[in-house]
């Protein structure tokens, strides 16, 4: 019987790529996960939504990517959308199917009802991009309302990415914020980019 561990889940929306990694509440070090169908390699999922009308067949990641050279590909294959969500400057490739938000819900629910059942998770953790990230933000608050996850942390990019590196904090390259979903309290020792965590707890 394969262990079940505990802990957080963190997941990077890319415009190309999608980045999935687990951290045991126990380990220090974080596992690149794995999903048959979806990632291309552990922990890396291709950005793509692949949807037809009106099977409604809804295919992700590897499986998007096999698709796209199929007839009707310029309606049913979606890519590049990520950095349309929340972006309402740029222009909207007109014959897709789904516009970019919808294309983020579906590759969103799709890649967290397929996430293994031996992790549980405790903690998600999700990554916004500074541009956009009010839109983002509105965004992914909507997106999780259905998510049955104790607590929920939203970091923007270049601050993960120096978390990522180990960059203290107290630095001026970044600060962080919190919230709790309920009761509201803030870290911050610069002023800059931010974080922020809701909290059903």
């Amino acid at each position: 019987m394969e262990e079940s561990l505990s802990g957080t889940l963190a997941i990077d929306l890319g415009n190309t790529n999608t980045v999935v990694a687990f951290q045991d509440q126990k380990d220090i070090n974080s596992i690149l996960v794995e999903i048959p169908n979806i990632t291309s390699s552990p922990g890396v999922i291709p950005s793509a939504v692949w949807f037809e009308e009106p099977s409604k067949i809804t295919k992700i990641g590897i499986s998007a990517l096999k698709m796209r050279d199929n007839s009707n590909s310029d309606l049913f294959f979606h890519s590049n959308f990520k950095r349309l969500i929340g972006n309402s400057i740029e222009k909207i490739n007109q014959k897709n199917i789904l516009n970019p938000n919808e294309c983020g819900e579906k590759f969103f629910q799709i890649l967290w009802a397929n996430i293994p059942h031996k992790y549980e998770i405790k903690r998600l953790v999700l990554t916004a991009p500074i541009d956009t990230y009010k839109g983002y933000r509105e965004w992914l608050v909507n997106l999780c309302e259905e998510i049955s996850v104790d607590e929920i942390a939203l970091v923007d990019e270049p601050t993960a990415a120096s978390l990522g590196i180990n960059v203290p904090f107290g630095s001026k390259i970044f600060d962080i914020r919190y919230w709790r979903k309920y009761s509201r309290y803030e870290y911050s020792q610069n002023r800059g980019r931010r974080g922020e965590i809701w909290s059903n707890s």
